[in-house]
């Protein structure tokens, strides 16, 4: 693993459990096998970035025959050789999360407010609200929450494309950042601000329907831990994990939380420490993770807002001490060395198959062995839009970014 500016004193820490789908519980591994005796994944795996983007392994791969200037089913959407395919979009937005219920239809939101629908044939703007959206999440195809600056939306209906979103009984303060959920009945949502003005964070709770008199949503203690919460993810409600910003958004925290055997949550902070040693920095931001079975965790490290640093951090469930509830911590920087390109998602349904994207139309895929930076480009001019989210059902991987909606088919490996 590479270690370049990053020291290599990763804490080791105590935690119950990981994440999935960002990160699935520990307790529940415990039985399995580790991987790699234990030992925090090699992320790194030797590999050097060619100046096409991918990696020197698959620069030259057997896909360039059969994928070069390939195109969708239909001949009229242009696919770039590792398939990806870009779609159209009805509308020039900054599209910031992709969420789909993995039986046709696939959803996106964006800055400009817009919600597009994906009818299994083309985008269309759904509906949209006046301010912009940051987070989308669903339990089924007709029952999906969407939130942003304004607050959170819920949107149900008899299919699919009849779902209306309508604003739930909460006024915000802060935006809302993220949402996930482990059930209709069981949603969370977390945002927040960390500027040079203010700082406060929410954690939300939604438990499905109640009374008119009745709140329909319950706040989590750990808001008073403060900070702008950026992110939240888990397996069940006894592995969620939250992240905040803090300190102007210089600084990043993470939180472990589990069911206190009461309806609640209890939570606790999770040390994840990364530095640029030279420089004194640590990390800034976290973006999400997932378990597949060892722990990734993604997120950025920052120069005062103006650089950035993105990183993965993995966690191993079983370290050489043999203590079955320890994880040990690796990192590697994850656009090979390359500052002012932060990571903004994480996606993966295995150890050998996770996916981050970032600014400037960067995509990276790690197959439990190398890195390899994703060729997107379709023509002669380089791709730089900015993506933002990632999303992945049984046949398909959708990306969404600056006026951009990215489809791959997960039948063609990179």
């Amino acid at each position: 693993m590479r270690h370049s500016h990053l020291s290599r004193s990763l804490a080791s820490i105590i935690v119950v459990a990981s994440s999935a789908g960002a990160l699935i519980s520990m307790n529940a591994c415990a039985g399995s096998e580790p991987s790699l005796d234990g030992v925090p994944p090699e992320l790194d795996g030797g590999s050097t970035l060619t100046e096409g983007g991918a990696s020197s392994e698959t620069a030259d791969g057997g896909l360039d025959g059969a994928l070069d200037a390939m195109a969708d089913a239909d001949g009229s959407v242009p696919c770039s050789p590792d398939g990806f395919c870009h779609l159209p979009v009805p509308t020039p937005d900054s599209l910031r999360a992709v969420w789909g219920d993995d039986v046709g239809t696939v959803w996106a939101v964006g800055a400009e407010g817009n919600i597009l629908r994906w009818d299994g044939t083309t985008f269309v703007v759904h509906q949209k609200v006046s301010s912009p959206l940051y987070a989308i999440w669903g339990s089924g195809p007709t029952d999906i929450w969407i939130a942003g600056e304004s607050g959170i939306f819920h949107g149900q209906g008899a299919t699919s494309a009849a779902v209306t979103f309508t604003a739930a009984a909460y006024v915000p303060t802060v935006p809302i950042r993220s949402i996930h959920g482990f059930g209709p009945n069981d949603v969370w949502f977390v945002g927040g601000v960390s500027d040079w003005e203010r700082e406060e964070g929410v954690v939300l709770r939604y438990k499905g329907p109640k009374g008119a008199a009745e709140p329909e949503f319950e706040h989590d203690p750990i808001e008073a831990e403060g900070g702008g919460f950026t992110a939240v993810w888990g397996s069940s409600r006894d592995d969620m994990w939250l992240a905040s910003s803090t300190q102007s958004g210089m600084v990043a925290r993470v939180f472990h939380g589990g069911g206190d055997g009461a309806g609640g949550t209890t939570f606790e902070e999770v040390e994840v420490k990364a530095e640029v040693p030279d420089m004194g920095l640590g990390l800034s931001e976290v973006v999400g993770g997932i378990h597949v079975p060892d722990t990734f965790i993604a997120g950025n490290i920052s120069w005062f807002g103006f650089m950035y640093l993105g990183v993965v951090w993995s966690g191993a469930t079983h370290p050489p001490d043999g203590d079955a509830g320890a994880v040990v911590w690796g990192s590697d920087d994850l656009w090979g060395e390359s500052w002012a390109f932060a990571v903004r998602g994480i996606y993966g349904t295995s150890r050998n198959d996770i996916w981050f994207v970032g600014e400037t139309g960067r995509v990276r895929h790690f197959d439990g062995a190398k890195w390899s930076l994703a060729r997107v480009t379709i023509d002669k001019m380089p791709f730089v839009e900015d993506l933002y989210g990632i999303w992945g059902g049984s046949k398909d991987i959708w990306i969404v970014g600056d006026k951009t909606v990215l489809r791959k088919s997960t039948e063609v490996k990179p």
